[in-house]
C-alpha cells in the first residue's frame, strides 16, 4: 500500500516534490509507521524505482514480443515509456541517493538485468560487432539523451527534428 501510494505521488508530482510524510498522510499511516517499513526516503525511492524498472521491462518485453524490428522497437518503447511515465522515469535517473545509503545489491542486479536485456536486443541487430557492451552503451546513452532532452523540453529549443526521428536515426546507424 505504501509503495503504491509513493509511486502514485511521484507519478503525479515528481520526486522533487515528494516526502515520506506525504505518503504516510495519503494512506493514513503515521510517519513512524512509514519508517518501520522503509529506513528512509532513499529506501522508499529505491523500491519505487525498482517497481518502475519492472514495469518498464514488462512494457518492453510485451512490445518486443510482436516486433519485426526489435532494436527500433526497444528504442521507441523506451522513449514511449519515459514519455508516458515522465516523473517515475526521471526519478530513476535524477534522484540523488544519500552518501550514507548504499544501493542494495538486489537493486544493482535489477539494473544489470535491465541493461543485459537491452544488450541482447541491440547486439542481435549486428552480430559482426564483437563488443556488444560498448555498442549497447553507445545506443542507450544516445537514446537516453534524446529522451531526457525531449521530456524536459530542451530538445525543441535547439532542434526542430522530432525526437522519434532522431531515435530512428540512432538505431539505423548501428
Amino acid at each position: 500500500m505504501s509503495l503504491k501510494a509513493a509511486r502514485h505521488l511521484i507519478f503525479e508530482k515528481g520526486h522533487k516534490n515528494f516526502s515520506v510524510r506525504e505518503v504516510a498522510k495519503k494512506i493514513g499511516y503515521s510517519i513512524g509507521t512509514m519508517y518501520q517499513v522503509f529506513k528512509n526516503i532513499d529506501d522508499l525511492i529505491v523500491h519505487v524505482n525498482a517497481a518502475t524498472l519492472d514495469e518498464m521491462q514488462a512494457y518492453l518485453t510485451e512490445r518486443l514480443s510482436r516486433s519485426v524490428n526489435p532494436s527500433l522497437d526497444m528504442a521507441v518503447g523506451y522513449f514511449e515509456f519515459a514519455h508516458n511515465n515522465p516523473n517515475l522515469w526521471l526519478t530513476i535517473f535524477e534522484h540523488k541517493y544519500s552518501d550514507k545509503f548504499p544501493l542494495p545489491n538486489w537493486y544493482k542486479e535489477k539494473l544489470q538485468t535491465m541493461f543485459q536485456f537491452a544488450e541482447k536486443v541491440f547486439s542481435e541487430k549486428n552480430d559482426e560487432l564483437k563488443d556488444s557492451r560498448k555498442k549497447t552503451i553507445s545506443i542507450w546513452a544516445s537514446i537516453h539523451g534524446v529522451t531526457i532532452l525531449s521530456i524536459t523540453r530542451k530538445l525543441e529549443i535547439v532542434n526542430s527534428i522530432p525526437a522519434r526521428v532522431l531515435i530512428r536515426t540512432i538505431v539505423n546507424q548501428y
